[in-house]
C-alpha cells in the first residue's frame, strides 16, 4: 500500500507539529478500521495530539483504497472547527474520484511532480 499526503495536509501537519509516530498510529487505524466513512473512498480520523490525546486534537481527511493507496488530504483542530462544510465536502468529492483514476503509475508520476509526497509506512507495523 502506497501512503501519501498532498501538499496541503503537509503544510498543517508542520503547523500542527504532529510526530511520525502518531501519523503511523492514524494509519494502523485506518486499516484496523477505525475510522469515519464520509462516502467515496474518504474518511474522517481522529489524529492525537502530543498534549491532549485525540479527544480534543486534530482531524484528518484521508482518501482510502483498502490495500491500494491511502492519501491524507486536509486537517484541522478540532477546537478551531467542528467539521467541515457541505461546500468543502464537494471538494473533497471531486479530489476523490481524481484518486480513484490513479494507477500505480500515476502515483508514482504525483511523487515525483511533487503533487504528493510519499509517507514511509511498513505495512507489517
Amino acid at each position: 500500500m502506497v501512503v501519501c499526503m498532498n501538499r496541503v495536509f503537509v503544510r498543517l501537519l508542520r503547523k500542527a507539529n504532529i510526530d511520525d509516530d502518531t501519523i503511523n498510529a492514524a494509519i494502523r487505524e485506518v486499516v484496523q478500521g477505525n475510522r469515519v466513512p464520509l462516502g467515496h473512498g474518504l474518511f474522517k480520523k481522529r489524529i492525537a495530539s502530543s498534549y491532549q490525546g485525540k479527544r480534543g486534537a486534530y482531524r484528518s481527511i484521508l482518501y482510502y483504497r483498502s490495500g491500494r493507496l491511502m492519501v491524507f488530504i486536509y486537517l484541522f483542530a478540532k477546537n478551531d472547527r467542528e467539521n467541515i462544510t457541505p461546500k468543502e465536502m464537494n471538494e473533497l468529492v471531486q479530489i476523490a474520484r481524481a484518486y480513484d483514476s490513479l494507477n500505480g503509475q500515476s502515483i508514482e508520476m504525483a511523487i515525483s511532480q511533487e503533487r504528493l509526497r510519499r509517507w514511509k509506512y511498513e505495512t507489517n507495523q
